[in-house]
């Protein structure tokens, strides 16, 4: 039994996720997760596992289910990352490749840490303007020697953010930047995101939007 007595963060994140299948009724590759550890740290992932339906989704949930269980256990992110590269190497007769973004917003200080293998730009409003973090790192899985890409940032209560999967097209970033800018709650501006970029791409489409409220 473990006792950990902290005092009150003095920041709060809303969050809200929405899914869309590439076809309807049919397992979506991607996994998406947002969880707390016991240090004042919210975690906000999606891994996009390669191709589409059952088999992608193995092992995208392998990727999320690993990363959860070893943030918990105290182990430091870029470590996570490397070990969950590791045991997707060593299925490498399947060929068993998943992308991994997370975010990691400091509940005490407002700050937030973006790490990216292989996966889209995060958007995200700050000071009523909207930027964007990519990288051109690879998926977890196709090289031993693996560096995840890392950028922390500053954000005030208000700022808005939203982590998307590969399967939401270019053409859509527009739309995105449109609804972060609009101030409308968190599961709105998810739930209008998935939906319009479903009608331009057949392939899965994942999407966590989150906000930063004073507690």
């Amino acid at each position: 039994m473990r006792f950990l007595i902290s005092e009150r963060p003095g920041y709060n994140v809303e969050t809200d996720i929405c899914q869309k299948s590439s076809v309807k009724n049919h397992t979506n590759g991607d996994t998406c997760d947002c969880f707390r550890d016991d240090y004042g740290n919210v975690y906000m992932v999606i891994s996009d596992g390669m191709g589409t339906g059952d088999e992608a989704s193995e092992y995208s949930r392998m990727a999320v289910s690993y990363f959860r269980k070893l943030i918990l256990g105290g182990v430091d992110i870029t470590q996570c990352i490397r070990i969950i590269n590791s045991m997707l190497l060593t299925r490498k007769a399947d060929e068993c490749f998943a992308t991994l973004d997370v975010v990691k917003i400091d509940l005490d200080t407002g700050g937030m840490t973006v790490y990216k293998s292989g996966a889209a730009p995060t958007l995200f409003r700050h000071n009523g303007s909207v930027f964007s973090v990519s990288s051109s790192t690879y998926p977890l899985g196709i090289s031993e020697e693996y560096v995840p890409y890392s950028k922390s940032l500053a954000l005030r209560v208000g700022d808005a953010v939203a982590m998307i999967s590969d399967g939401v097209p270019e053409e859509a970033y527009g739309i995105i930047r449109r609804e972060l800018n609009e101030n409308k709650d968190i599961s709105t501006i998810s739930e209008n995101i998935c939906r319009i970029a479903g009608k331009i791409s057949n392939d899965d489409i994942s999407v966590i939007a989150a906000r930063l409220i004073r507690q």
